[in-house]
């Protein structure tokens, strides 16, 4: 089966990870091919093989966090009521196979300090004391040798791997622009600080983000509804999400937005960046001001799932082409039905169980994790 592995960092990529990587991929794999990503001010490497039997690793999503799914198929206006997913983190196991204890850096360090010259042949486990068994346990040893020289890096199978995603759909808020509109929106209510408190106790999975988002809103009563216009000029999207749009498009797939956000901004934001499809929450307003109220269905992590099931189905592709990103713990299910889940500048709760993790807040390092070369014109 099919494989691809991908490093990308924003500095340099020690020689010796890469030929430690090289190493423990040449072990496991036949026909490993092996060439540097072109991208802007990014190191990234990229290997693809094929391993003998199954190259999928056992991901690491809990089932319950896992919405129905036949519940998701019906039409977003069908129901005005989604049932809430508990993501906090104590029912969550633990992901990391046992290989993962044995097959880690010794410089402890590195991730927060790194010293290129700190990652030698003695700082790292040897290669054959623990011979990988499983796609996993390689993957779990790849990704150790990875953090240790503050490097990211990225595990696809199959059709991914030989092919790249068909799409890409990433949340909105700290990952597609810069920051959180709702709290944008607070500063203009003077509600920031209690806001800003309530979207961390959400994204980290300690709130209900159903529950969250009402007492968010709440806060934003009495606000003209032009306030929307000073937060389109105030948004900054990420680095890097223009280029990844434009690298979806041009290998013909598709690029949709999620957001717990809000339709006032993702809207415009859409049609800017010439987004496929969009989802966000709606505010009620009326006689030209915010009423403090969501109305329409809430985009929770069940309508995220839903958004990418329906729109799979209307793009004729299957969700297991699809690559999915984001922040916070409403993400995961996401994450979860997608064919791969990418962390990005994520929630510790979210790095710890995404499928993969950036913790470069630039977008085109998500496209150099998929092995893709971005163009002079990207």
């Amino acid at each position: 089966m099919i494989f691809r592995f991908s490093l990308v960092a924003d500095h340099p990529i020690p020689h010796t990870l890469i030929a430690h990587v090289r190493r423990l991929l040449a072990r496991a794999a036949s026909n490993l091919r092996e060439r540097p990503v072109r991208a802007h001010d990014l190191d990234a490497y990229t290997w693809c093989g094929e391993l003998v039997g199954s190259a999928q690793i056992d991901r690491a999503y809990p089932s319950d966090i896992m919405p129905d799914l036949t519940e998701l198929t019906r039409p977003a206006q069908s129901s005005n009521s989604h049932s809430s997913t508990d993501l906090s983190a104590p029912h969550f196991p633990s992901m990391a196979p046992p290989a993962a204890r044995s097959c880690v850096c010794d410089n402890s360090t590195a991730i927060h300090s790194f010293d290129p010259d700190a990652l030698t042949d003695e700082s790292i486990a040897p290669a054959n004391s623990c011979s990988p068994s499983s796609a996993t346990d390689l993957y779990v040893q790849l990704r150790a040798l990875s953090q240790c020289a503050n490097v990211n890096c990225a595990w696809l199978s199959g059709e991914l791997a030989q092919y790249g995603p068909r799409a890409i759909i990433t949340d909105v808020d700290a990952t597609f622009i810069t920051t959180e509109v709702i709290e944008m929106l607070a500063q203009h209510a003077g509600s920031y600080e209690l806001v800003q408190d309530i979207t961390r106790q959400a994204m980290s999975g300690e709130m209900d983000f159903r529950q969250s988002l009402n007492a968010r809103v709440a806060t934003l009563s009495g606000l003209p509804r032009q306030v929307f216009d000073d937060i389109l000029h105030d948004i900054r999207p990420t680095s890097g999400a223009d280029q990844l749009v434009h690298a979806v498009h041009q290998r013909d797939g598709y690029f949709g937005l999620v957001s717990g956000g809000f339709d006032e901004i993702v809207g415009p934001l859409a049609q800017r960046f010439q987004i496929d499809a969009f989802l966000a929450n709606h505010l009620e307003i009326h006689q030209g001001k915010l009423t403090g109220r969501v109305t329409g269905p809430v985009v929770d992590a069940e309508a995220k799932v839903a958004a990418l099931l329906r729109w799979c189905s209307h793009w004729g592709i299957r969700p297991e082409q699809v690559v999915c990103v984001g922040d916070g713990a409403n993400d995961l299910p996401m994450m979860a039905a997608a064919g791969a889940g990418i962390a990005f500048c994520g929630k510790p709760l979210v790095t710890r169980y995404a499928d993969a993790a950036v913790n470069i807040p630039r977008l085109d390092a998500v496209a150099a994790l998929l092995g893709w070369d971005l163009s002079d014109d990207d």
